[in-house]
């Protein structure tokens, strides 16, 4: 049966405690301005990959799920403070967050790379690169990447709130570049009719050196709260589950045209 993906997914389930967090009705935090990962339809619902993994999940966990819209910046902080339960949202997981939450296994794996206008000469050096505009989600780990060792070398990162708005500077011509994650801009911007004009500069990276890898982190994962230990085994448990179902790589080949993990 083919899994419909709501804003509010409502799946039969039974009540299971863990500290404060109610197992069997989970609420799911996501920035949906993401796409196809997740993004909002004309109605409002949240839709994409991640959402819809959120189904199968939830499906798994046998509780009652729905999916809360959060800016990326106050991601984070809105877990701590209790306004949902879990994130799902694309998250690399990196030694600096897992200082505040808790990830589960690994569940997808994506290098970032840098688009720019077809035909640009720029190059993805330090020559080619000082002095130029790229645009960037504030906080991803695109971000922190380019912060760390291309702002120091002359590149002038500018920050959004979402990646929607690098790729509308992109078009009207106010950045050189922009730099996200390799497959949300594969399978989303540079499909778009809008991002037909543009294509990728450079090589994906993956992290060549530990410095590198510390930053761009070990693939993405769902957070939860540090107390909240019960709740990340049953989602690995999950995750596990629709992976061995075939669940995952369904959506994977999907909205990627091959499997992500």
């Amino acid at each position: 049966m083919k899994l419909k993906t709501l804003c509010a997914v409502l799946l039969s389930g039974i009540a299971l405690q863990a500290g404060a967090t109610d197992l069997g009705n989970l609420r799911i935090g996501t920035d949906a301005s993401y796409p196809p990962f997740e993004s909002l339809n004309p109605s409002g619902q949240i839709i994409g990959f991640e959402a819809d993994l959120a189904v199968a999940v939830c499906k798994e966990m046998k509780a009652r799920c729905s999916l809360i819209n959060q800016d990326w910046d106050g991601i984070i902080p809105g877990l701590i403070a209790k306004k949902y339960d879990l994130i799902i949202s694309s998250m690399t997981i990196t030694s600096e967050r897992a200082k505040t939450v808790t990830f589960t296994e690994r569940y997808f794996r994506t290098p970032q790379r840098m688009i720019a206008a077809k035909g640009s000469p720029l190059k993805f050096t330090p020559e080619g690169m000082n002095g130029k505009h790229v645009g960037v989600q504030r906080g991803t780990t695109a971000d922190m990447y380019l912060s760390k060792f291309w702002a120091p070398r002359g590149m002038d990162v500018v920050r959004y709130e979402d990646q929607d708005k690098a790729y509308a500077d992109l078009m009207n011509g106010r950045l050189d570049a922009s730099f996200q994650d390799e497959l949300q801009v594969e399978a989303g911007f540079l499909k778009s009719e809008q991002g037909k004009r543009f294509a990728f500069v450079g090589p994906s990276i993956n992290g060549d050196n530990a410095a590198e890898r510390e930053v761009l982190g070990a693939g993405a994962g769902m957070a939860v709260r540090k107390e909240d230990k019960e709740l990340v085994a049953r989602l690995n448990k999950a995750i596990a589950a629709v992976r061995a179902n075939g669940t995952f790589k369904k959506l994977s080949v999907q909205y990627f045209g091959r499997d992500i993990y």
